[in-house]
Order: C-alpha cells, then structure tokens, then sequence
C-alpha cells in the first residue's frame, strides 16, 4: 500500500508539473517567434533607412543637376569658326543652336525620369514604411518582455517532489 501511495504521490508531481512545463515550452517557443520577427524586422529597418538616405541624396544630387543643366545657356562663340574667327553659315549656326537644344532638353528630360525614381512621395513612402516596421518592433518588444514574464511565472509554478515520507499519506500509513 506504501509503494503505490508512493507512486501516486510522484505521479501527481509529474503530471502539474509536466503541464507547467509544457506550457513554459510553448511561451518559449512563442518569444522565440517573436524574437525572430524583430530580427527580421531590424534587418528591413536597416535596408530601408539606407534607402530612404540613398533616395534622399540622389534626390538633391539630381536636383543639383537639374538646376545646372537648366541654367546652361548656349555659347555664342559656337556661331564662329573656330580656325578663322569668321561667322558660320546661318544655317550651320541654326543646326548648331538645334542641337544645343535637343542635349539640354534630353539630359533635362533624363534627369526628370531619374528624379521621378526618387521623388518625394516615394521617399515618404518609404519613410512611412520605415516608421510603421520601428513601431512594430516595439510593440513586439513589449510582448517579449511580457511572454518572459509569463514564463518565469509559469517556472516560479513547477514544485520539487515532496519527500513521501513528509506526507499526511505516509503519516496515516
């Protein structure tokens, strides 16, 4: 009768506390997801801060550029002869002055199409993504903080086995 009280008594240590242990094992394995989310997050954190810093620089690059290209102004000393000093035909000097202006307004039209690739709402896009995944990250903070706190709750639960021989039951036995 002692031997089964005995067994009993073990027993029912082992079933409370492979309950608490299992579900210590499934709080683990939650902030460990949780854990692995904010890593993952921090590496998007960090690609993203790079492209917003690399957006925004090649934005005023781009601008600077603009800026330079709009304000060139054709060279009249390209209406005259470079050998002799004497003016060109009109008509050299007209296809001259043309293709002075079709560089200008293509490199102008190409640095639109680049500027476009970084423009402002693409930046604030992108800033606003950056944001939303920082404030992610300390919310899921927070809730690792607290899934910690509930596990060493749960730990604080599990008991040693008291001795059988400390037991009521084996007093009355």
């Amino acid at each position: 009768k002692e031997r089964e009280a005995r067994i009993a008594h073990v027993n029912n240590f082992d079933e409370v506390n492979r309950v608490i242990n299992k579900t210590v094992n499934d709080l683990t394995n939650q902030k460990n997801l949780i854990s692995d989310t904010i890593s993952s997050n921090d590496i998007r954190i960090s690609r993203l801060k790079n492209d917003v810093e690399y957006m925004s620089n090649e934005r005023n690059k781009l601008l600077n550029d603009y800026k330079t290209v709009s304000a060139m102004e054709f060279d009249e000393n390209r209406r005259v002869c470079q050998t002799c000093g004497q003016s060109l035909p009109v008509d050299q000097q007209e296809k001259i002055f043309a293709a002075f202006n079709i560089n200008k307004s293509k490199r102008l039209e190409e640095l639109q199409k680049k500027g476009a690739e970084v423009g402002k709402d693409k930046i604030a896009a992108k800033q606003l993504e950056l944001d939303n995944l920082i404030h992610e990250n300390e919310q899921l903070g927070i809730k690792v903080m607290d899934v910690a706190a509930q596990i060493e709750t749960e730990k604080s639960k599990i008991t040693a086995v008291t001795p059988f021989e400390d037991t009521e039951e084996y007093r009355v036995i």
